[in-house]
């Protein structure tokens, strides 16, 4: 049974995971989009000051900022036949692991649809929107586009079969059984695995900075695993959960394992402040 649940796993998991690094986000996100504008503005704008008056960003430039070649695509249509397909593969997958009937694939197949038809629209209606710009030349213009195009790339790159998404929510109706059981031991392996990802992650980005010796790095993860042990992790701002928590223990808990320098290192993260006021706007602190 654990061999097959790892092989779910892999199944369940393996396009989120894919994806962790682009996922993540930050209130230091809002920082690296506005450096981006500005860039993009001094480049393509102030370089060729005698255009800038009627410098027009062009909509491949706009789709390319919500798909920034997210799953392989750079296009609007090339995303919704890989979104579909994606869909289908999901469900087919579903049906090997869990056995589904053709009327519960089928319903799950409209599920898919009807998101990806839904985030389409989305996406149609802010192309609109941007090609009935009044383009002017200014940094603004850019700015808008961009904070225009940012939410559906976001979108575009999340988990959209989530327990909270129209395909979660149908896929958990119609299971029942020995089919609800399967699923619910593939979630709680899925959930297990991601949390371990995420924790050596930390850990490992923690014993480069803290120049840690191999026994350092094992007492360490031991720590930052007791730490994570009951925080229900956000399959999208997971590492900025781990990293907040495990900073706020750190300060208060036993690392006699470690000398001062390395316990200072751990201790001074400049963006800490900042992770922790975009996690208690998401709802993901409990203070």
């Amino acid at each position: 049974m654990a061999a097959m649940n790892h092989e779910h796993f892999r199944f369940v998991s393996s396009d989120s995971d894919a994806r962790k690094g682009v996922c993540e986000r930050s209130a230091i996100a809002h920082r690296v989009n506005q450096f981006f504008v500005a860039v993009f503005f001094s480049v393509f704008v102030l370089s060729t000051p005698c255009q800038a008056q009627n410098f027009q960003l062009q909509l491949s430039q706009f789709d390319s900022w919500i798909f920034d070649g997210s799953l392989g695509t750079r296009s609007r249509d090339e995303a919704e036949v890989m979104l579909e397909k994606i869909t289908v593969a999901r469900v087919d997958k579903l049906s090997e692991v869990v056995g589904l009937n053709e009327r519960q694939a089928e319903k799950l197949r409209w599920a898919g649809r009807t998101e990806v038809e839904a985030f389409m629209r989305r996406v149609d209606a802010a192309r609109r929107k941007f090609l009935e710009m009044d383009w002017s030349g200014r940094q603004q213009d850019v700015q808008e586009a961009f904070q225009m195009a940012t939410p559906l790339r976001n979108e575009m790159r999340a988990d959209r079969f989530g327990e909270d998404s129209l395909f979660g929510k149908t896929l958990s109706n119609i299971l029942g059984g020995q089919q609800l059981d399967q699923w619910l031991e593939i979630k709680r392996v899925r959930h297990e695995a991601e949390r371990d990802v995420l924790v050596k992650g930390h850990v490992a980005r923690a014993a480069t900075n803290a120049a840690m010796t191999a026994r350092q790095r094992e007492q360490y993860l031991q720590f930052v695993r007791r730490t994570v042990a009951k925080i229900q992790l956000h399959h999208q701002y997971g590492s900025s959960q781990v990293s907040y928590a495990v900073h706020r223990a750190s300060k208060d808990a036993d690392l006699s394992f470690l000398d001062d320098r390395q316990r200072k290192r751990l201790v001074d993260d400049p963006n800490v402040q900042e992770i922790g006021a975009f996690l208690r706007q998401q709802g993901l602190l409990d203070e």
